[in-house]
């Protein structure tokens, strides 16, 4: 292991790395804010799945254009409004007489991952200002 940032807020370094960590964090966390909205809307507004790929298919192309332009390029990154649109669009030609169910799954498993995600970033209180631990 090479660096690490645990569940409970402690690290371990070198500290450029716990860095990068702790900004992936935070972009996916933003990210899955993003595909969790586009659900929300669609269900709210009871839009056809049609509707939420076409969506989610703009807003990811916004996204990756971002990201391009963005200072983190080199960092690996999974879209989550790409596996929701891919999951829909493969839902509406196998499944569709299950697509409203899916939708509120859908939505159900992006909120438990960003709450996973930002209980670790609290944990962390200010990343930059916590200290390293050795790994036991």
């Amino acid at each position: 292991m090479v660096a690490a940032v645990f569940e409970d807020g402690r690290t371990y370094r070198p500290d450029d790395l716990v860095h990068r960590i702790i900004v992936r964090r935070r972009l996916q966390s933003g990210y899955l804010q993003h595909a969790i909205e586009l659900l929300q809307a669609g269900i709210k507004e009871g839009w056809y799945v049609d509707r939420l790929v076409s969506e989610g298919s703009r807003a990811r192309e916004e996204k990756l254009h971002a990201l391009e332009e963005g200072p983190d390029r080199s960092l690996g990154r999974e879209f989550p409004l790409t596996v929701v649109v891919d999951n829909l669009m493969a839902m509406q030609k196998e499944r569709p007489d299950t697509l409203t169910r899916a939708v509120n799954q859908l939505l159900e498993m992006e909120l438990k991952k960003k709450e996973l995600l930002d209980a670790s970033l609290a944990a962390m209180g200010d990343p930059l200002a916590t200290s390293t631990y050795g790994c036991e």
